[in-house]
């Protein structure tokens, strides 16, 4: 038996309900349906209508920018494991970065907001100005640009549990 927590990222708004999940494909029933009614309540989305498969009723939640929260619970000691699963993740910088001086040094740090444990950056389109490099672990883009230019650029932000989230930017070079 576990808990499921359908919670928003600030988790001012959370519905939970026991779910027992069936065999190793993770499909699982629901121990109280009322529970989705109070969920839909909550959150203005019918959860009736998923598939009762863990891993798709993960990615719906993401989708709608709600966190699903998997509790496992051991009844022989009483204790709970939470384990987040599809935790909605995004970049917060926005489009252009801080522009940057031709000769002169250069240091942006990237941020990303939610997802699960440590997070890997990297360029997926396009490329940074000359001589400037992201730092795949911390997200900061530095260096010392050696040609006027206005790049643009996609970075990509990849969670521990593989989740990714892009977005386009760009840096003037002066």
């Amino acid at each position: 038996m576990k808990t499921l927590v359908i919670r928003n990222a600030d988790n001012s708004a959370r519905v939970e309900f026991k779910v027992d999940i069936i065999g190793s494909n993770q499909n699982f029933t629901v121990m109280q349906v009322s529970d989705l009614d109070d969920a839909e309540v909550v959150f203005g989305i019918n959860f009736r209508e998923l598939a009762t498969n863990l891993q798709a009723f993960t990615s719906f939640c993401t989708a709608n920018n709600l966190i699903l929260d998997n509790i496992d619970i051991d009844p022989a000691v009483g204790s709970t494991e939470v384990v987040a699963e599809g935790v909605a993740m995004d970049i917060t910088d926005s489009d252009p970065l801080a522009g940057g001086t031709d000769g002169a040094p250069y240091s942006e740090t990237l941020t990303v907001v939610g997802g699960s444990g440590d997070k890997t950056w990297e360029v997926s389109v396009g490329s940074l100005p000359s001589q400037l490099t992201l730092n795949a672990s911390t997200g900061a883009i530095a260096g010392t640009p050696d040609t006027v230019e206005n790049p643009t650029f996609t970075v990509k932000a990849t969670d521990a549990l593989g989740q990714a989230v892009t977005q386009q930017l760009s840096i003037d070079i002066t």
